[in-house]
Order: structure tokens, then sequence, then C-alpha cells
């Protein structure tokens, strides 16, 4: 029996994906393992993970490039990981943009509409909409050979938009441009996503750039989800120590969690030295894993005996913030300080570390994680 394409509606009508106990292995390696995961229509949704975490193979699987082990997708409801990739109807970008370098900048747009069988008249309008949508007007009778690179991926985008999929999937698209030309695709990006309406799902191993983009981020890690929440969400309050060594730059301390009678709770870091944590879940007495951003941490040259303290052994000035690192007595930590506050550092100065309780998670601690 056909398997019938899966129902679309033209643009601005993104679909709901939903993965139920998804699994793919390859012989002995599991390269994803139990998913179970909803991405709501219309949502720009980025899988974001290292080498190796299962992100590309989760975007196959929704593509239909690759067939699933176990479990089962479903768009709008519908069963989709049986239909055949070119039923999906679904918008592909790669990385290497996979152009026709035979063709014009026109028919390379074209193309898909052509195999659609559609009208002369309606492919030239749709391909000029297309070309208008990522501001390559003007540009149609070039080759591929005569773009820049951030022109040539436009021309990608063009071709995966230019039938209004539901679903538009993008596997590191910008992984090849230099950093200002990403960050103004980033932006070209964003504004595409709300005028087509379309669900995208983008592949990461970039933080900053899923955090600039992304409606929602899965936090994936050696086949598994860690975490699935907003960009805030997960910079805020990361679940796992994975999760926040990950997103963003975090200090980490090993240490005992003491719940204090009428008081706020500490960790009992090496030494005895105790500091704040947040109130929250976790038992007196329980092996934790504390995690600070540097931006909360704040410098001062009062410590006593109790003072989580050491002598500065770098200082980085970025620009907006000067990094330092220093070199405590339970390993080395980063504190970042406005440029704008006036301070003056010095290599060997000693300075006490200081945050507040709101400021720091606590993660059970695992003994697979630090």
């Amino acid at each position: 029996m056909t398997k019938q394409p899966i129902s679309a509606a033209g643009a601005k009508a993104g679909a709901r994906i939903q993965f139920e106990r998804v699994s793919k292995r390859y012989g002995q390696l599991a390269a994803l393992d139990d998913i179970n995961l909803t991405i709501e229509a219309g949502e720009f949704f980025t899988l974001l993970g290292p080498s190796g975490s299962g992100k590309s193979t989760l975007l196959s699987l929704i593509a239909g490039f690759d067939q699933l082990s176990a479990g089962a997708i479903l768009v709008d409801g519908q069963r989709a990981d049986d239909v055949p990739p070119h039923r999906r109807g679904f918008g592909v970008v790669f990385q290497n943009y996979a152009l026709f370098p035979h063709l014009t900048v026109e028919e390379n747009v074209a193309y898909p509409l052509r195999a659609r069988r559609m009208s002369s008249q309606e492919v030239r309008d749709r391909v000029a909409d297309a070309l208008r949508q990522v501001r390559l007007e003007g540009l149609g009778q070039r080759y591929p050979r005569q773009l820049s690179g951030g022109q040539q991926q436009r021309v990608a985008m063009a071709r995966a938009v230019v039938f209004r999929p539901r679903v538009l999937l993008m596997d590191e698209p910008l992984g090849a441009l230099d950093r200002k030309l990403r960050i103004d695709l980033q932006v070209e990006l964003k504004q595409l996503h709300r005028e087509l309406g379309a669900t995208i799902v983008f592949v990461s191993h970039d933080q900053e750039e899923a955090l600039a983009l992304s409606d929602r981020i899965a936090v994936l890690r050696s086949g598994r989800i860690e975490q699935v929440d907003t960009p805030s969400g997960l910079y805020r309050h990361p679940t796992t120590p994975f999760v926040a060594g990950f997103i963003g730059e975090s200090n980490f301390f090993a240490g005992i969690l003491r719940r204090l009678r009428e008081a706020a709770p500490v960790v009992e870091l090496a030494s005895g030295i105790r500091v704040p944590a947040a109130a929250g879940s976790g038992n007196d007495g329980e092996a934790v894993t504390l995690s600070v951003r540097p931006e909360q941490v704040a410098i001062s040259p009062v410590m006593d005996v109790m003072s989580l303290a050491g002598p500065i052994i770098e200082i980085i000035y970025v620009g907006t913030a000067t990094k330092l690192l220093i070199e405590t007595q339970c390993g080395r930590a980063q504190a970042w300080v406005p440029a704008q506050g006036g301070q003056e550092f010095q290599i060997g100065q000693i300075v006490a570390l200081r945050w507040a309780p709101d400021a720091a998670t606590l993660h059970p601690r695992r003994c697979d994680e630090r």
C-alpha cells in the first residue's frame, strides 16, 4: 500500500511533531535511547549537544533519511515515520548548501516546484517571493560559484521554503560561515520564521546560536535528552551539571548539603568551608554539586577563615567584562566583573568569592558527573 503524503496547509501553519519512545541503534551502539519529546506547531526548536549526542540522527529520523529502531514519530497526530521522505513534504537545509552548480539561483530555487509539476506562472511567482524573503532579489541569474558563502546559504534556504512546507529542518546551516555572517543570518532566520509560521527544527552544537534563535531547546547527551526548556530557563535553571556547563559557563564545587536550623542551606566544601545555596530539594548530608555562573560571583578583598578565596592567576579583558581566573582552596573558579566598574586587578592578588544564595544551583551528585 502506498503511503499518503502528510497533509499540508501551506504557509503560516506549522505542524506539531511528537516522538514516542524513539530509539535508533547501529549494531550495539545506541545513537538515540527512548526519546519522548513534543515540538509544538510553529516553534523554532533547537536540538543542541556536542558531537555524537544524537541531534543529527534525530533530525535525520524526522526527515525520513534514516529508519527508527523503536518507537514512533507523529506529525499532527499522523504516523510519519513510515512515510517516504519525498512524501513528508518537509523543507531541509544542509550545512554544505547542496546547490546544483550548473543551475542559476532561480533554477535552484525552482527545482522543488518543477518536481511538483506546478505551472510556469506559479513557479515564477513563488521563486520571486522566496528570493525576496531571503533578500536575494536581482541575483536570480547568477550561478552558485558567483555568490558568497552567505548568499549560497540563503539560496539553500529559499529552495527549502519555496514550496511552503509546514516543517523546516536545518542541520547546522550556519556552521561553515564566519562569526559576523552567522550573526547576520541568525537575525534573518528569526525574521523568516515569523514570516513563514512553519515549525523549524534546528540542529546546532553552538550554545550561543541556540540561545539567540530558539523558542525552546532540547539539550542532548549520549543519545538522551538532558533537559528541554526555553533559553532563559536552561541558562538560569539548569537541572544537571552537564547542562550548566554546556549552556554558557559555570563554576562547579562538590560538597555536602547542610541544612542549618533557622538558616539558609549551605554546601560544605573541602576544609569545612561553607558557601551559600538556594533553598530547594535535597536532604541534609546529601552529596551535591553546586554550580554558579561567573557573572554571579562577586569579588571582595575582605575574607575570613570561612571564605572561598585565592590568588588571581589570569586576567582576560573582553570589552564588556574582565574575566578573572582564581585558584581557590577548592579548585579554579571564574568571576566576570563588569568593565565599567572601574576595579583594577593584578596577577597574584588574593580575593574572596561571594554570591547570593539564589544564584547557586544544586545538583544531586552522581558517579558519572563532576
